[in-house]
């Protein structure tokens, strides 16, 4: 009915120009609104791809960056050290002289 009043009005280029204008707003609200689930659905395997990738590449510097902490000056002097005192250890526990401190040392 509007329509026929804007042709009887001689109001057609204004009537089409609103028409087109209100389609074409529309078509872009959709379209920009339905742009990430076209571009995901039609790139899902690239993008999961990518996305194990670089979870993959930031894995391995991690683990580097982890080893190299782990295996410094510091982790050396460590273990020497640990081996030192258990072999200091080992030699009080079977020196008889030595009667160390728990039952033995209070009894005598």
């Amino acid at each position: 009915m509007a329509f026929r009043k804007a042709l009887a009005n001689q109001e057609e280029p204004k009537y089409i120009r609103r028409l087109l204008i209100a389609y074409l707003l529309f078509t872009l609200v959709s379209f920009s609104g339905n742009f990430n689930a076209f571009y995901s659905y039609f790139m899902n395997d690239d993008l999961i791809t990518k996305e194990i990738t670089e979870k993959m590449i930031d894995y391995t510097k991690f683990k580097r960056v982890q080893k190299l902490q782990l295996s410094d000056k510091r982790e050396v002097e460590l273990t020497s050290k640990t081996k030192e005192q258990k072999l200091n250890l080992a030699a009080q526990i079977r020196d008889p002289k030595n009667k160390g401190l728990g039952l033995k040392q209070i009894k005598s």
